[in-house]
């Protein structure tokens, strides 16, 4: 979402929440700059299932996150690290902007 490549912030976010071995998968996952994660989990950051570009909260339109909203979702360099977009509706669902 950033293009951030200090490996030291960046995490492994799950989309859906970690529910078990069944949500722990490739998939299920995005990789966040620690910050951005931390608003992700909470649904104040979210991405379109359709264009697959950034969406963030109206309150965070006018700080620094605001710069991320209609980015597009950076693709992997292999189908086996895709994140699944039926995954990705169901955050943005949860999403309550």
């Amino acid at each position: 979402m950033t293009g951030c490549g200090v490996v030291d912030v960046l995490e492994a976010a799950h989309v859906p929440p970690y529910m078990g071995k069944e949500t722990n998968v490739v998939s299920n996952g995005l990789l966040l700059r620690a910050d951005v994660h931390t608003l992700f989990d909470p649904f104040l950051i979210g991405v379109d299932p359709i264009t697959m570009q950034i969406c963030i909260a109206p309150s965070l339109a006018a700080s620094i996150y605001g710069e991320l909203k209609g980015r597009p979702l950076a693709t992997p360099s292999t189908k086996r690290h895709l994140v699944d977009k039926s995954l990705i509706e169901k955050h943005r669902a949860l999403c309550e902007w």
